[in-house]
């Protein structure tokens, strides 16, 4: 998404739905811009551990950059709400520098795990970096995960919150 780097929508809301046919529908979305005053030239890359992810499968993510980075990560879970994962509580940032490769989780942390929600079959979850030069406090767009799954859907907040907060 290379327009990210100029600004990014928040107050999303569809305006109009219209039934195109038996099988589509057209929806018109309506959102303000809120612009990025940094340059976007750094770049970062993200690889997870294994394309597909099957539930209780143990994962990991190695992050790269081409510039120094303080990195918020979090989970946009199905449910439609975001939890951090980094930074930790107990962290003060999470930095990732030119021509290193950061491996997640480190070494003595609980490894990265997926389940599906309680009484769903199959389900997806999509994990956000976000970048910045200069720390950010990122406790405030997203509590931390819990130890256990019903204890982070407990604490996530919602995605649309979480994004109106970048």
């Amino acid at each position: 998404f290379p327009y990210l780097c100029k600004g990014i929508p928040h107050n999303e809301r569809s305006l109009k739905e219209n039934t195109i046919g038996e099988s589509r529908i057209q929806v018109r979305l309506r959102a303000s811009v809120k612009r990025i005053n940094q340059p976007c030239d750094g770049r970062m890359q993200a690889k997870l551990s294994s394309r597909v992810v099957h539930a209780g499968d143990p994962f990991s993510l190695e992050i790269s950059s081409s510039r120094r980075a303080l990195l918020g990560i979090f989970v946009w879970q199905a449910d439609d709400r975001v939890i951090r994962v980094y930074p930790r509580d107990e962290q003060q940032h999470l930095e990732v520098r030119p021509g290193e490769t950061l491996h997640l989780p480190r070494q003595g942390e609980q490894p990265f795990t997926s389940a599906p929600r309680p009484d769903v079959k199959s389900d997806y979850e999509v994990f956000i970096l976000v970048a910045n030069p200069v720390s950010l406090d990122y406790r405030r767009l997203a509590p931390q995960l819990g130890q256990k799954g019903d204890e982070t859907m407990a604490r996530a907040v919602l995605a649309s919150k979480f994004l109106d907060g970048l």
